[in-house]
């Protein structure tokens, strides 16, 4: 057990531990942030690729571009 600012810091967990106790976000890790962009732009190819064709293919594949790049930068800003 650490002690930080006076009081006691309990497991891993936590990293703030003066007088408000936080859990770490998991949006903090950058393997986290990408993977949720990647999987829901993997969903999006498969559907682009299966069902579309045409235009609308063309415009799923830069949906799922696009989520595959912005969505980590949100989460990123969402988890400051």
């Amino acid at each position: 057990m650490a002690i930080v600012d006076g009081e006691p810091c309990i497991g891993t967990f936590f990293f703030e531990c003066a007088s408000e106790w936080r859990m770490a976000s998991a949006l903090q890790s950058p393997l986290v942030r990408y993977g949720m962009g990647a999987s829901s732009a993997i969903i999006i190819f498969i559907v682009a690729f299966t069902f579309a064709e045409g235009l609308m293919q063309t415009i799923l594949f830069v949906i799922a571009v696009t989520e595959l790049l912005i969505v980590p930068q949100f989460l990123k800003a969402a988890a400051e």
